[in-house]
């Protein structure tokens, strides 16, 4: 049987995946937050939990809103205020 993934997991896990999909690096990444690169780079390894308002600026960043950020498998668990 296998273990269910954190949330903490599937956001390092999603933030990777649209990291990649735009060709970014997590230095990219981490620049645009303004944050060390190791720092972003232990949310998407799992390490460190992602908080509202880097979301939040992530988002900004790849021009999208936080709930598609996340995607549909994570954030039909959430509640979003409009």
């Amino acid at each position: 049987m296998t273990t269910p993934l954190s949330v903490k997991q599937l956001i390092g896990r999603r933030l990777r995946e649209v990291r990649e999909s735009r060709q970014m690096t997590a230095l990219d990444v981490a620049n645009a937050l303004g944050i060390h690169r190791p720092s972003y780079s232990m949310i998407e390894l799992e390490i460190r939990n992602c908080s509202i308002a880097e979301l939040s600026s992530l988002a900004v960043v790849y021009n999208v809103t936080v709930p598609d950020l996340l995607g549909p498998g994570l954030a039909k668990h959430l509640r979003f205020v409009r």
